[in-house]
């Protein structure tokens, strides 16, 4: 199995995973979603941590089917030749794409035939509707195995059924994560690393504040301390 993501944080020595409901929630969305396999659609505002659950969800189930994760990313909005593109890429890594339309669907109908897969389609919010109804296609393609995962804002989530009311109709699960509040940020954060283990709950409901109630916002707080604190600031 191999996962591609694309977190978007530098690696913080130390830092430890944090267990939230949302986040329980998304794991065992996942790896309900693996086994079935189904159709997931996991929201939320940016850095609430939507790709890490994923990946570290696919990597806990990795050898229950033997599914191969690809992992899409984009970053602007592509076209559909990009998607195909990047899809294949994924399904037959080193090979040309096939000029012929009727030779890459084969080529792709062929790869998810050989192989139980899992589809991640990140940041979703970029992706036209034809190729959000195209990845619905392939799920729902009786001769595909396909586990869909599909990230994306709740703003996205909630225009879906407008948006590619194809992929709405196939989702088997929905999970949205929030921002941690400050009581879960008092549970949570001086699990996350040793830097906070002896920090007041006033000082981390303050901090939780400053960054939203998002993990990416306390990754970078505690990049940056650690940072200074080596440098000999004494921040």
């Amino acid at each position: 199995m191999w996962v591609e993501s694309e977190a978007g944080v530098d690696v913080v020595s130390g830092w430890g995973a944090a267990a939230t409901v949302g986040l329980l929630e998304v794991g065992e969305a996942v790896r309900e979603a693996v086994a079935t396999p189904a159709v997931l659609c996991v929201t939320g505002v940016p850095g609430v941590g939507k790709t890490g659950a994923v990946a570290a969800a696919l990597g806990d189930a990795r050898g229950e089917r033997g599914r191969d994760a690809a992992w899409l990313t984009f970053r602007s909005r592509p076209t559909m030749a990009t998607v195909r593109e990047a899809l294949w890429g994924r399904l037959w890594p080193g090979r040309v794409v096939p000029r012929s339309r009727i030779d890459f669907e084969h080529g792709v109908t062929r790869a998810f035939e050989r192989t139980p897969r899992t589809v991640v389609v990140d940041r979703a919010d970029v992706l036209p509707r034809d190729a959000l109804e195209y990845f619905a296609a392939l799920a729902e393609d009786p001769h595909t195995d396909i586990a869909l995962i599909v990230i994306g804002s709740p703003a996205w989530g909630a225009a879906l059924p407008k948006r590619a009311p194809n992929l709405h109709s196939l989702t088997y699960r929905r999970v949205r994560l929030e921002p941690l509040t400050d009581t879960e940020a008092v549970t949570v954060v001086p699990g996350l690393h040793p830097l906070w283990a002896d920090t007041t709950a006033r000082e981390i409901t303050g901090l939780n504040r400053d960054v939203g109630g998002t993990l990416r916002g306390w990754h970078r707080i505690t990049a940056h301390r650690l940072a200074a604190s080596v440098a000999g600031t004494g921040v």
